[in-house]
């Protein structure tokens, strides 16, 4: 039997994949004169694939599999190569079909632990990271990726406990000690968390999201500044180091008050984010065009009690950094709800209605029979009962559910609508000023944060047009002005009783898996109103950009 090489694929940061160099075991022979034999050609294809020429080595894996279709190792590296250059379902029936002929590689299944986790079906990856580590006990990488599938299921100790093995067999894995240290800000560990990611750091000097995870959940020392600068003006670093190392120096300064010296960093940071992203905002207004044709006031009159009927769901929306986790955390700290933070399967739900050929979404749904819509809304609530299985109430705080607020309507007519609002140029520089984990790609770069921004709007516009009485506007600025009275008229919206502990939100131990972590931990505070002032002389673009609701305040 053939015997597999290594290809390594890390996570370093909590959805975030960082593909490492491939390690190979020497087994092939060095090339013969005349006619090369087929491990000649596996070998120059590794080679290839080692070099960075991912169209080489597909080449030469395909060349392999004419001659020998059910060659282990050209089956298994074509998938990394296919997830490697985005083909996700074709990587993973390529590994899958490569681990039937050798079906106890503990690379294998590593790596398409690392497609599915690429795929968002984690309880699959997790599936494939354990096999990997069953197979192969000291797998630190399969431990650490245990961790990061498991964090994604909300499964926190469980992740901890995979991170711990992780370490124990490699206490000097740097991205493992990371990992953990974004694990314990969830869990509300600010000091072990900070002492992770400085670990880290002193493992690795040059760790950019190490740096940037300190800088946003613990602060960085002067030292640690003036490292972080010297690595980063050293130019030899890869883009996500220059820019990791970008956001935190930003951070750092911003949290010294040298305003003037932080936007530059932060500008570089997104200028460097943004070029590694696709963004089509005129594909956005378009669908935006398309939703409010879809969902008009008659089809909510004529279909809008057609979904399935359950008082479970609570949707929060708005602006990533307008406040949602905030809200969540007040809504959350109520006994009779759970905090399920931001949930993809409403997106998922509407664009399984049907191939885009056909429609798809939005037209299609209004083909749906009352059948169909209801059985749509059964299987978000089997969802939801699957991650709380007693409560009574369960929050989605998933922001981007904005373009789907029709679609929750009609599968879940009882569902409670929760809109966040905040000053337009804090939520924009907010989100300016933070690198997300994933998606928000409007975010990294001034003119188009505030076209996006003018987008979010007008759909809200129409939701509330379409749906009167449904949405609850809830002002970030109102309630840090009064927590008591709007967490009051908040939860006589959701027709809940007043609980004292919604006050007290922030000694709630419930873990926040959203950038705003680290605030929810905290009493309201006055601070961040106002605070794109700071770099106000920076923002013209944005300011242009939101036109007329620059200047709409709260």
């Amino acid at each position: 039997m053939a015997m597999p090489f290594m290809a390594m694929l890390r996570f370093a940061q909590a959805g975030i994949e960082r593909v490492e160099p491939l390690t190979i075991r020497s087994r092939w022979p060095a090339m013969t004169a005349g006619r090369p034999s087929l491990d000649d050609r596996l070998a120059r294809a590794v080679g290839d694939h080692h070099a960075g020429r991912l169209g080489d080595a597909e080449a030469g894996y395909r060349a392999v599999l004419e001659a020998a279709p059910e060659n282990f190792d050209a089956l298994h590296m074509l998938g990394v190569v296919a997830h490697q250059r985005g083909r996700q379902t074709e990587a993973a029936a390529l590994i899958r079909k490569a681990l039937e002929r050798v079906p106890d590689s503990a690379e294998a299944h590593f790596n398409l632990g690392n497609v599915l986790r690429a795929m968002a079906e984690d309880e699959e990856a997790c599936e494939a990271f354990r096999r990997a580590a069953a197979l192969k006990p000291d797998y630190a990488e399969a431990h650490n990726n245990l961790g990061v599938g498991l964090r994604a299921l909300g499964r926190l100790e469980e992740a901890a406990s995979a991170y711990r093995c992780a370490i124990a067999c490699a206490p000097r894995y740097a991205e493992a000690h990371n990992n953990r240290g974004s694990l314990l800000e969830v869990m509300g560990d600010k000091q072990g968390a900070a002492a992770c990611w400085r670990r880290a750091i002193e493992i690795k000097p040059g760790f950019a999201e190490a740096y940037r995870n300190l800088a946003q959940g613990g602060g960085l020392t002067q030292a640690e500044i003036t490292a972080a600068r010297r690595f980063l003006e050293s130019g030899a670093l890869a883009r996500s180091d220059a820019l990791s190392f970008c956001f935190a120096l930003g951070e750092a300064y911003d949290a010294t008050g040298a305003y003037d010296t932080a936007f530059p960093y932060l500008a570089r940071g997104n200028r460097l984010k943004r070029a590694t992203l696709g963004l089509d905002l005129d594909a956005e207004e378009a669908m935006n065009r398309r939703i409010a044709k879809v969902f008009t006031s008659r089809l909510f009159d004529e279909r809008g009690d057609a979904g399935a009927a359950s008082e479970l769901p609570i949707f929060i929306v708005g602006m990533p950094r307008s406040g949602t986790s905030l809200v969540e955390q007040i809504v959350a700290s109520h006994s009779k709800v759970f905090g399920a933070g931001e949930l993809d399967h409403i997106g998922r739900l509407a664009g399984a209605v049907g191939p885009k050929a056909e429609g798809g979404f939005p037209e299609r749904i209004a083909a749906l029979d009352g059948a169909a819509l209801r059985a749509l809304g059964r299987a978000y609530l089997d969802r939801l009962r699957s991650l709380a299985p007693g409560a009574a109430r369960v929050t989605d705080k998933m922001p981007n559910n904005v373009p789907f607020l029709g679609f929750i309507r009609l599968i879940l007519p009882n569902a409670k609508l929760v809109h966040v609002t905040r000053d337009p140029m804090d939520t924009c520089f907010a989100c300016y000023r933070r690198l997300f984990d994933r998606g928000q790609h409007f975010s990294y770069d001034l003119a188009e944060l505030g076209r996006h921004y003018r987008n979010y709007r007008e759909s809200m516009n129409h939701w509330q047009a379409v749906l009167p009485g449904r949405i609850f506007d809830l002002g970030y600025e109102a309630l840090v002005a009064d927590p008591e009275a709007e967490t009051r008229r908040l939860l006589g919206f959701l027709e809940l009783d007043w609980e004292n502990a919604c006050l007290d939100f922030h000694r709630n131990p419930r873990p926040v898996k959203t950038a705003s972590a680290a605030q929810v931990r905290q009493p309201i505070y006055r601070s961040a109103l106002g605070r794109w002032r700071r770099y106000k002389r920076h923002l013209g673009a944005l300011r242009e950009a939101l036109g007329p609701l620059a200047d709409a305040g709260p």
